[in-house]
């Protein structure tokens, strides 16, 4: 993972924990003030936010307790973290993607993740290398042409 995609998880999960978890026990509280929690609406939607927000805190500290953090990025080959230029040989066509495990590119990139069947067949590859992905309509003949790392 890249420094900016973990920094981008840790302040979302940091703004779950002292933002959103602090403003929804107050919903739940005033909602149970209402009385009958049995046909209190706010009450259960009140809770099912609770248990979203509780759900996505543990999602996000798994995910950053497992990250790696790549410092730097070597841009001699296609590795996460990296921004592509590819050339599509059939259809002559160039197009840009961003190598992330998770969350989304700067500038607009599309983001392809490297456990996917695109990025897998990318993963190592240097400039000028071709790959061969097969999909459900046939098989995507790619060509390299550019490695960068991607830029805040």
């Amino acid at each position: 993972m890249t420094r900016d995609g973990y920094d981008r998880l840790a302040k979302e999960l940091e703004n779950l924990k002292s933002v959103e978890r602090p403003k929804n026990l107050e919903e739940v509280k005033h909602a149970r003030s209402y009385g009958d929690l049995r046909e209190n609406a706010e009450y259960d939607y009140a809770r099912q936010q609770q248990g979203l927000i509780e759900a996505r805190i543990r999602e996000l500290e798994a995910q950053l307790s497992m990250a790696h953090v790549v410092e730097e990025i070597d841009t001699s080959k296609i590795s996460v973290g990296v921004w592509v230029k590819l050339l599509d040989q059939e259809y002559d066509e160039e197009m840009e993607y961003a190598i992330l495990d998770s969350g989304t590119a700067p500038n607009g990139l599309e983001v392809v993740s490297p456990l996917s069947p695109i990025g897998q067949a990318l993963m190592d590859k240097g400039v000028g290398d071709e790959v061969q992905v097969p999909v459900p309509s046939g098989t995507l003949r790619l060509k390299v042409l550019e490695i960068h790392p991607l830029q805040k």
